[in-house]
This record gives structure tokens, C-alpha cells and sequence, in this order.
């Protein structure tokens, strides 16, 4: 069964540009909320009139070296997915280094997929103000999630 959401049937890719048939059907599912997240990070709380709430504030007050911008940005996040991702529940958010990008804002969000395994993404601040996440890979044996 094909756990790939709409907007990935529609295009016949991920995100990244890989087909559907490229990426092994048990990956489906974790990509597919991945790149979801990602589209709803990088949305402007406020810019989309028939989904109230749908995005995240504006982002570009967000500075590394401020606990209170690092906070309000992983609250943000957590609220934002909770509410507009139903694939996924127990959803957190945690501070951790950019990789290879010193000074630059990072985090891993963690939550579980609904239909059973974890899922962990990275993110970070990019240059240009947008939030950029990479899916870590499954441990391996897991359950694919």
C-alpha cells in the first residue's frame, strides 16, 4: 500500500526531487510528512485566508545566540504541526547545532508517526529566512518510519 500523501501522488516526487518509485514504499509515509512539514514551516501564519492559524509567525526576528527567539521558534513549531499535521502525534522540538553551519539556528523535531515508528528531522535557518529540513534516516532494522 502506497502511504504517499496527495500533494506526492499529484506530482509523482518528494521534495527533493526523487520519484516516487526511487525511494523504497516503507519510506513513503516519513517522506511524505517531512516534506508536508516543511511546506507548513515555510508558510506565514496569516497568508492563507481559508486555513486560520496554517504556517508559522514571521521568522526572521529569529536569532541563534537568544534563548527567547529559540524558544518562541520551537513552540511555534510544535503548535503549527500539532495542529495541521494529522499524521503525526507527540510532537517535539529540541535545540541542536545547524550541522556544518556555525551560528546558524538549529533544531531536530521528533514525533511519532500515526501509523507506527518515529520519525526525526533536522532543521535550520537558512541564509534567505526560510526553515530547511532533512529527514534523518531510519536506525537501521528499524520499522522504516
Amino acid at each position: 500500500m502506497n502511504r504517499a500523501g496527495l500533494y506526492e501522488l499529484l506530482t509523482g516526487r518528494f521534495a527533493d526531487g526523487r520519484l516516487l518509485e526511487e525511494v523504497p514504499e516503507r519510506q513513503h509515509l516519513a517522506l511524505s510528512v517531512a516534506d508536508h512539514i516543511e511546506r507548513l514551516l515555510n508558510c506565514r501564519e496569516g497568508a492563507l485566508a481559508t486555513a486560520a492559524g496554517y504556517g508559522l509567525p514571521d521568522t526572521s526576528l529569529i536569532h541563534a545566540n537568544q534563548a527567547v527567539s529559540r524558544e518562541q521558534l520551537r513552540s511555534a513549531i510544535v503548535r503549527a504541526v500539532s495542529a495541521h499535521e494529522p499524521r503525526v502525534s507527540e510532537v517535539a522540538v529540541h535545540d541542536r547545532p545547524a550541522a556544518g553551519r556555525p551560528f546558524v539556528p538549529g533544531f531536530r523535531i521528533m514525533c511519532r508517526l500515526r501509523g507506527g515508528g518515529r520519525l526525526e528531522i533536522d532543521g535550520w535557518l537558512a541564509e534567505e529566512g526560510a526553515l530547511r529540513l532533512r529527514p534523518r534516516p531510519p536506525a537501521a532494522g528499524g520499522d522504516g518510519a
